[in-house]
């Protein structure tokens, strides 16, 4: 049968599908096979059956306004009062969600910035943020805004976590991308922070006196190569600085620094003495000591009582002393000869033979002079001083088992007492 055209000038015409017409040519001569199928069948375009069997199924179920749908079961929607969207806030509200807080930011460093990386926000890019590395050692690129959720190639768009949980970190390596240091099963439960090496991520809190310190979440588990995060960056800084100024007074029971002692003190620019001083001392053997008071007036001493054998001491202005004293002088034996300062001053000196006084004496200097011989010893000074007003050089006689005390009146001039 030839291919079927409808005769011109109109009129009803019988449709030779429904009328069960065979054998009608296609546009390329094939003849068209008969037609026998189903409703829900289609004949395809290169005239043959399509033997699928198309559903005309229905989804059932019943909505509230502003409620959002969702699967009740495989055709049933259905809606919560809990989960309820408002298109003119567009707000979402719901009771629980289990999900990453993120927002959309931008790459415009030059390079690419790992998933897990500790980002701020560096710029303002075409309606999105734009992220760099943070640093907690440079106060202009913290705080950190959020964590990477995956690899944001140099150029592109990308995301970055508030909150929520992030998987799949690599904790291998110190020179990984996540971790300033490798990440173990004995580091789950800590804190991480903003690290001093750019963009990373540390279980260390940063601790120099410049370092930003921000908590940004806590390790939750370690697997294998990965570990996972609970992120938690609310964008500041969220820890005592380990420096800071105040203006105006602190009032406090006690201002607490770490190391040192009791004895130790905290210098004007905060750093720790590291001296050890002395709050008291007993010397129960010979003791020679200097006390100097350089330019403090009415210095007073109020100590009662001082162990010590011997104290001298300059003093510059007023000393008064109303019960400083020594129950005793030190005692050096077998004493002759020379005499000198350092050794034998402000000392009873058994003497078993002659002596001769210090030349350059200081004023003060005091020596006695105790004869425990058989026989008569001398005491003499330099051949330029005096004794007693004497001639120069002139020596005076303390006899057997007795005591001459010998006083520096001046550089040059002796006073001997009980000769």
């Amino acid at each position: 049968m030839p291919d079927y055209t409808p005769p011109a000038g109109g009129g009803s015409e019988t449709d030779p599908v429904a009328s069960g017409i065979t054998g009608i040519l296609k546009s390329d001569g094939a003849t068209l096979s008969g037609i026998s199928g189903t409703s829900g069948q289609f004949v395809k375009g290169d005239g043959t059956l399509d033997s699928t069997a198309y559903g005309t199924g229905t989804i059932d179920g019943t909505l509230t306004a502003t409620r959002v749908p969702f699967a009740q079961d495989a055709d049933t929607l259905t809606d919560d009062g809990a989960l309820t969207y408002d298109s003119t806030n567009e707000l979402l509200t719901t009771t629980k969600v289990k999900a990453q807080n993120i927002i959309e930011v931008e790459n415009a460093t030059g390079s690419a910035i790992a998933a897990g990386s500790a980002v701020y926000v560096s710029a303002i890019g075409t309606g999105k943020p734009q992220v760099a590395l943070a640093d907690a050692d440079d106060a202009a690129k913290m705080p950190s805004i959020g964590i990477v959720t995956n690899q944001i190639g140099n150029g592109a768009s990308g995301y970055v976590a508030i909150n929520g949980q992030l998987n799949g970190l690599d904790r291998t390596t110190a020179a990984g991308p996540v971790a300033d240091a490798d990440i173990t099963t004995g580091d789950i439960g800590k804190t991480l922070y903003v690290s001093t090496t750019a963009g990373k991520l540390t279980v260390t809190r940063p601790t120099g006196t410049s370092a930003q310190v921000q908590n940004v979440g806590r390790i939750i588990d370690v697997n294998g190569s990965n570990f996972k995060m609970q992120i938690s960056n609310i964008g500041r800084a969220n820890d005592v600085p380990n420096q800071f100024t105040t203006t105006g007074s602190q009032t406090a029971s006690a201002h607490i620094t770490s190391g040192g002692s009791a004895s130790q003190f905290v210098k004007g620019d905060g750093t720790l003495d590291s001296s050890t001083y002395l709050t008291s001392f007993t010397e129960t053997n010979d003791l020679t000591a200097s006390v100097t008071w350089d330019d403090v007036p009415d210095a007073n001493i109020t100590q009662t009582s001082v162990t010590q054998h011997q104290l001298a001491f300059t003093a510059f202005g007023t000393v008064s002393a109303t019960s400083l004293y020594s129950t005793r002088m030190p005692l050096s034996t077998s004493i002759s000869g020379a005499l000198v300062a350092a050794t034998h001053a402000g000392k009873y000196l058994a003497c078993s033979g002659s002596v001769t006084l210090p030349a350059t004496p200081t004023a003060g200097d005091h020596y006695v002079i105790l004869n425990t011989t058989g026989g008569d010893i001398t005491i003499t000074p330099d051949g330029s001083d005096t004794i007693n007003g004497g001639s120069a050089g002139a020596s005076v006689t303390v006899g057997t088992y007795n005591a001459a005390t010998c006083i520096a009146l001046s550089d040059a001039a002796w006073i001997v007492i009980g000769v």
